[in-house]
């Protein structure tokens, strides 16, 4: 009996030796606690057999269901981010794309504005001679697309021809070309269209200056137009628009004054606020004008006393209105004058207008020659029928003629108003303080008041070609061009407006 409790007791020790070794180190609570207290969580880790490092590794793992949800959190987070990665990447793509396009389209806007700006260039400084070095003289009519026509209709002084071909812009234009010296060299035609999504520029040279020989690879070397070379200069191009300044008057509705023909006459202004009475002959183109009041006192050699106050000053005024016989204006006076539809003008805003005359030299020379500028005062502007100044108007300055050159020429003023301005009448004011100016003759020829064509005009679509409007051709003055260029799926687009003061005749 005893010898089997023995070798039962061995046995149990192996197993305990064995469990041991494979199970971690085990600890017991304080010997002060009470070992047998009825509750679980006060057992001795020597009461278990795998010990309380395994006991308490089971108690801080995860379940499945945990894990599903970890997973599926960091697979949400994975995908926004990605999502946010992959906006980031295309919408860099489409900036560095629309910014492409838009560079593109830029450079080829000023591309094109160096060969519009230039439309219609027709002077050279051929005429040798220092003195004339400096002016641009020789006119060279290849410029035009087709004056040579003896139907006015048909008549064109312009310098470009706009089409539309395959619903794009199709934009053909004239001008000179110059060497260093600003002289003559050749006329080139020059070509701007679409094929396909490709915008080309074609030119060949219309006609050049004798014994000129152009390089073989000058762009513009071929003289014949079915010859020119093409050259791409984008690809891409979705849109490109081209619409030419449409002048808003009519030719025949541009003079103001006189309305029919060129016959007109000075109506002098006295008897009040220290405006004088002056010799005026009118003949219908020409008024002869002398008289002019004195503000210096010859005696005592120097200026009037009233002369430095502006309501005392003397001064002589004319008004001007349509040409009629002495009868015909007998016991009128400037105010009933002006006060004629014929005669007096509404100035509407935005609308350019233009006082022009000459100033023929009297037969022989006289005193007007001492016309001291920043003394004296000539002056032309607008009065009511109450001889009242609008503040939207202001008197033009100008001077009798005193070279050669100046002699005869046309002398032009133009103006705007901010807003409408009713009632006016065309005037001329003389203000003399030198002692000898108020002795001089003047004369004023050819005086006319009209609406400048050239510099009023929309952006409205209308057909340049259309045979009602050639002859307004030769008074556009500006282009608006706009152009589209895709880039990856983005497109740039540039407007810009480029002004041609040379297109048509001298103006």
């Amino acid at each position: 009996m005893y010898m089997k409790n023995a070798q039962i007791a061995s046995k149990v020790q192996g197993q305990a030796d064995r469990t041991s070794l494979f199970s971690r180190p085990s600890f017991t609570f304080d010997s002060d606690r009470p070992q047998n207290t009825g509750d679980s969580s006060l057992i001795s880790c020597k009461q278990t057999s795998v010990g309380c490092g395994a006991w308490l590794g089971a108690r801080g793992g995860f379940t499945l269901m945990e894990l599903v949800v970890y997973i599926a959190i960091m697979g949400i987070v994975v995908i926004v981010a990605g999502q946010a990665f992959s906006n980031s990447t295309k919408f860099r793509v489409r900036n560095q794309s629309m910014i492409e396009a838009n560079e593109v389209a830029g450079n080829i806007s000023a591309i094109i504005r160096d060969d519009v700006a230039q439309m219609g260039a027709k002077s050279s400084k051929e005429t040798p001679g220092a003195a004339a070095s400096d002016e641009f003289s020789s006119v060279y009519s290849d410029v035009y697309m087709n004056p040579a026509t003896d139907e006015d209709a048909k008549k064109d002084s312009s310098s470009f021809k706009l089409v539309e071909t395959n619903g794009q812009s199709d934009l053909t234009l004239r001008r000179v070309r110059y060497d260093s010296d600003g002289k003559y060299v050749s006329v080139e035609e020059v070509r701007w269209f679409v094929e396909g999504s490709e915008l080309k520029r074609s030119c060949w040279t219309v006609a050049k200056k004798a014994g000129l020989d152009l390089a073989a690879d000058d762009p513009c070397a071929k003289t014949s137009k079915n010859d020119a070379s093409e050259v791409v200069i984008a690809d891409g191009v979705t849109s490109f628009n081209i619409v030419a300044g449409k002048p808003k008057f009519e030719e025949e509705d541009i003079q103001m004054f006189p309305l029919t023909g060129d016959q007109f006459m000075l109506i002098p202004r006295y008897g009040e606020n220290h405006y004088n009475i002056m010799n005026v002959e009118n003949d219908g183109t020409s008024s002869r004008l002398s008289g002019f009041a004195l503000n210096y006192d010859k005696f005592n050699n120097k200026l009037m006393d009233a002369a430095s106050d502006p309501e005392t000053v003397e001064k002589n005024q004319l008004y001007a209105a349509e040409f009629e016989t002495i009868a015909e204006v007998s016991g009128s006076t400037w105010k009933t004058i002006c006060s004629a539809d014929k005669n007096h003008f509404t100035f509407d805003s935005l609308v350019v207008y233009e006082i022009s005359f000459k100033m023929p030299p009297p037969p022989i020379r006289n005193a007007m020659e001492m016309f001291t500028p920043g003394r004296d005062f000539l002056a032309v502007g607008f009065r009511d029928n109450e001889g009242n100044k609008s503040p939207y108007l202001k008197d033009f300055l100008f001077y009798p003629p005193t070279t050669q050159e100046a002699l005869g020429r046309e002398r032009k003023m133009r103006f705007s108003v901010p807003q409408k301005v009713e009632g006016q009448c065309l005037t001329f004011t003389f203000v003399s303080y030198s002692p000898v100016t108020s002795e001089g003759t003047l004369f004023i020829d050819d005086l006319k008041l009209k609406k400048v064509a050239t510099a009023n005009y929309t952006f409205d679509d209308w057909d340049t070609e259309g045979p009602s409007n050639i002859v307004q051709k030769k008074n556009v003055k500006a282009f608006k061009i706009t152009l589209t260029v895709q880039r990856n799926g983005e497109g740039g687009v540039v407007e810009t407006v480029i002004p041609t003061p040379s297109n048509g005749p001298k103006d």
